[in-house]
């Protein structure tokens, strides 16, 4: 929120993101996209949502250091905590603790307290990735997912995102982490600049893990995610079926599969290439495409069908059209995955 904006344009923007909220049944993404064109600000999501559905009040009076210090420091409350019982929003925590120069604690620290408080964060702390995890884990980030290790954080976690229309094979991936996974699915309404249309998606955040601070190391070097021989030995099956399930795409004319991994070099390709030959005795071809200037694999008639019978037993229901398989029958896509051999 812009410290420019007076104190009673805000409280205007207030009342209607309410009525917009109660009369009309809007969203918090439709009712940012009307406050921020018709007053010309720039209002996230976040605190929209916080005032329609969590009751957030506006130019609150800033809560005294000595009541904050004695909620964060001597109740041992987290900032969600702290921002519930003063009716203001977590980052206003944030700002307030920073600005009265409260030390904040980091995310070990953090975990450490909630175990020591309620015990309900010790199984996360002390479970270890099954080998189907460990190969979930390899196939989606070699995909789609994603890993990040901030600043503060002394572990990395992971976060995991698709369109609508995936929603099935997005509650697949929740049930496969769900003891690593805190919160719900989230639904996330973003912009596309160049199209300037709102596109909405579903996505889940894990928890901070030592586990996953070891894929992250493995997969990211410079905040960059790569490809190397390493990761790829150690992908079986399994993974792989994530992967495409991922990244690939089924040319129902032609009958083969193109695997979209256009953000690596020329030179991870040739290692997947070559790793594709000397494991399955499957020759990919690195083809160029021009309009975005990226490398991506191409498997001819012949090596789709290989492709397709190793991985076709871990492929769910909703992501056949990946392989080119029809639908057979409406079966829960959590009970299609076969176990790891």
């Amino acid at each position: 929120m812009s410290n420019k904006i007076s104190r009673k344009i805000r409280l205007k923007i207030y009342d209607l993101s309410l009525k917009l909220h109660k009369n009309k049944g809007l969203n918090p993404y439709e009712i940012a996209r009307i406050i921020n064109k018709k007053f010309r600000v720039n209002f996230c999501v976040r605190t929209i949502y916080g005032w329609v559905n969590q009751g957030w009040v506006p130019l609150q009076p800033e809560p005294p250091r000595g009541l904050l210090y004695d909620l964060y420091s001597g109740e041992k409350l987290s900032m969600g905590q702290i921002a519930k019982r003063l009716e203001i929003g977590k980052t206003s925590v944030k700002r307030y603790l920073q600005k009265y120069e409260i030390k904040i604690r980091n995310s070990k620290e953090g975990q450490k307290l909630r175990l020591k408080l309620d015990g309900k964060f010790g199984g996360y702390i002390k479970d270890k990735l099954t080998k189907k995890q460990k190969q979930f884990l390899i196939g989606t980030l070699l995909g789609d997912g994603t890993s990040s290790l901030g600043r503060r954080n002394t572990n990395a976690r992971l976060k995991i995102q698709h369109t609508d229309k995936d929603k099935d094979y997005l509650e697949f991936k929740h049930s496969v982490l769900k003891n690593f996974v805190t919160g719900k699915i989230i639904k996330e309404t973003n912009l596309n600049r160049k199209t300037k249309k709102y596109y909405s998606s579903l996505l889940f955040i894990t928890t901070t893990h030592p586990e996953f601070t070891k894929f992250h190391k493995l997969f990211y070097r410079r905040k960059k995610k790569v490809v190397t021989a390493e990761v790829l030995r150690k992908l079986t099956p399994f993974g792989l079926a994530v992967w495409i399930m991922d990244d690939g795409y089924y040319n129902r004319e032609h009958k083969f599969i193109d695997l979209y991994t256009m953000n690596y070099t020329y030179k991870e390709h040739s290692i997947m290439q070559n790793w594709f030959r000397d494991k399955y005795g499957i020759f990919p071809k690195i083809n160029y495409h021009k309009q975005v200037d990226k490398y991506y694999l191409r498997f001819n008639l012949l090596d789709t069908q290989k492709l397709v019978k190793i991985i076709q037993p871990y492929i769910i229901n909703s992501m056949k059209r990946k392989i080119g398989l029809e639908i057979q029958k409406a079966i829960s896509p959590f009970f299609e995955v076969c176990q790891l051999r």
